[in-house]
C-alpha cells in the first residue's frame, strides 16, 4: 500500500467513527498529514514534530499522521524499542504542548528483541496516551477529543 494510500485509508476510518459521534464534531477542526516517509527514524519524527506544532498553531484539535508515520514497515533499519519509546514520548509533549489529539500508528515491538507489529497510537491534548493497540490483534478503544467521542481502526 502507497503512504497516500495509508493515509487515506486511517483517516477514512477515522472519520467514520466521527459520524456516529454527537453534534460537536460538526465544529471540530481536523489535520490530515501527507507526507513522504524518509528511511530514517529521526528524519520522520522531526517532520511529525513540525505537523503537530503548526496544527495546533492552526487551531486543530485533532492531528492525523500517516500511518506507519515514524518509519517505513519495509525498513530494514529497525529503530530499538527504546529509540521508539522516547519518540513516542516526544510526540506525546508535542502534543500536549499543541493543545492537540494526535492520532498515528507505527511499528512497535513490546520486548526487546521482540517482532514489528503495526500499534494504532492516540495522544489526547493534555498529553495522555488514550489508545495505544495492535492492529488485527486488539480491539481498539474509544478516545474523546474536545467532548467528541471518536474510534481509531487502522486498515
Amino acid at each position: 500500500m502507497t503512504p497516500k494510500a495509508m493515509v487515506i485509508c486511517l483517516a477514512a476510518l477515522f472519520m467514520a467513527g466521527l459520524l456516529f459521534a454527537n453534534a460537536d464534531a460538526k465544529n471540530l477542526k481536523i489535520a490530515v498529514v501527507q507526507t513522504t516517509i524518509e528511511p530514517h527514524l529521526e528524519d520522520n519524527l522531526a517532520k511529525a514534530l513540525g505537523f503537530i506544532e503548526r496544527a495546533g498553531q492552526a487551531g486543530s484539535r485533532i492531528v492525523i499522521l500517516p500511518e506507519h508515520s515514524l518509519l517505513p514497515f519495509e525498513s530494514p533499519d529497525k529503530p530499538t524499542k527504546a529509540q521508539l519509546d522516547a519518540a513516542f514520548e516526544q510526540i506525546q509533549r508535542h502534543a500536549q504542548s499543541a493543545g492537540s489529539c494526535v492520532v498515528f500508528s507505527d511499528g512497535y515491538r513490546q520486548i526487546k528483541g521482540g517482532t514489528y507489529e503495526t500499534y494504532g497510537i492516540v495522544y489526547t491534548a493534555d498529553g495522555t496516551r488514550a489508545v495505544f493497540y495492535r492492529k488485527n490483534l486488539d480491539v481498539p478503544r474509544p478516545f474523546v477529543a474536545d467532548g467528541v467521542v471518536c474510534g481509531l481502526s487502522v486498515c
